[in-house]
């Protein structure tokens, strides 16, 4: 396993440590409660994180490469 692949790990931690810490509904962020800016800004790091996982991954820029041949590749 190439350790980019550790960056995965981070969406779910946020997404676990953040419902811990962010559980009442009272103060205000950007007008919505804190728990869902929470969860919207975990679904924009993880889609930041996935973006970059993807970009550093160099088998994904190889030309001609396709999900077939790297599938072949893994087994």
């Amino acid at each position: 396993m190439k350790k980019i692949y550790l960056l995965g790990v981070i969406p779910p931690l946020l997404n676990i440590v953040g419902a811990v810490f962010s559980r009442s509904a009272e103060p205000y962020v950007f007008g919505v409660p804190s728990t869902l800016a929470w969860v919207v800004g975990c679904v924009l790091v993880t889609s930041i994180v996935m973006q970059t996982i993807y970009v550093l991954d160099r088998r994904s820029s190889e030309p001609g490469c396709t999900n077939n041949d790297r599938n072949k590749e893994a087994q």
